[in-house]
């Protein structure tokens, strides 16, 4: 619309659950691994995939682990279901996220998409999915939970993810334009 014609010179950061994404993903993907939909392995490998990430989620339920150890978990146990897919894993998890999309970011979106705006998608989303999701939305740029973080490491949240959007802001020349944020923070 013409309201962002004023606004091409800034650069676009965008958050993914609840702003993005009507939703919080990380849920939708925790149950996306219990159902373990993955073609490319056996039924026994499958079933081992979703009995750990119910076995997971009950530890997580019964508060016997922290919410980063769990989405540390998670993560190493996605990457084993998913290795050797060539990313149909999480290309079908972000196309179910797809619908979960604010239509009224439609007009942001497709300048996102249309490369028309400098942009990036920053959330706290574990990378094994949200990079698949950003790109399929149009984000050349998608910082998220790193997916070869080691165990301990922080997700791209809170100061962290400050840290990663300033530097990353800096390695492209950026710091010094006008942000516009997208956040239900």
């Amino acid at each position: 619309g013409r309201w962002m014609l004023a606004e091409l010179d800034a650069v676009y950061i965008m958050d993914l659950d609840g702003t993005m994404l009507s939703t919080n993903s990380f849920p939708h993907w925790v149950m996306y691994l219990a159902r373990a939909p993955f073609p490319h392995i056996d039924r026994r490998r499958r079933l081992f995939i979703s009995l750990s990430a119910l076995g997971m989620l009950a530890q997580r339920k019964l508060r016997l682990t922290g919410h980063e150890r769990f989405k540390w978990g998670l993560q190493r146990l996605w990457q084993s279901a998913t290795e050797g897919d060539m990313g149909a894993g999480a290309q079908a998890f972000a196309d179910r996220m797809t619908a979960y999309i604010r239509p009224e970011l439609s007009p942001v979106l497709r300048a996102v998409a249309g490369s028309r705006i400098d942009a990036l998608l920053a959330t706290a989303a574990p990378a094994d999915y949200a990079r698949s999701l950003g790109r399929a939305v149009g984000f050349a740029h998608v910082l998220a939970t790193a997916d070869t973080r080691l165990r301990g490491e922080p997700s791209n949240v809170g100061i962290q993810k400050c840290q990663a959007v300033l530097q990353f802001l800096a390695s492209r020349g950026w710091q010094n334009r006008r942000r516009i944020l997208f956040t239900d923070h």
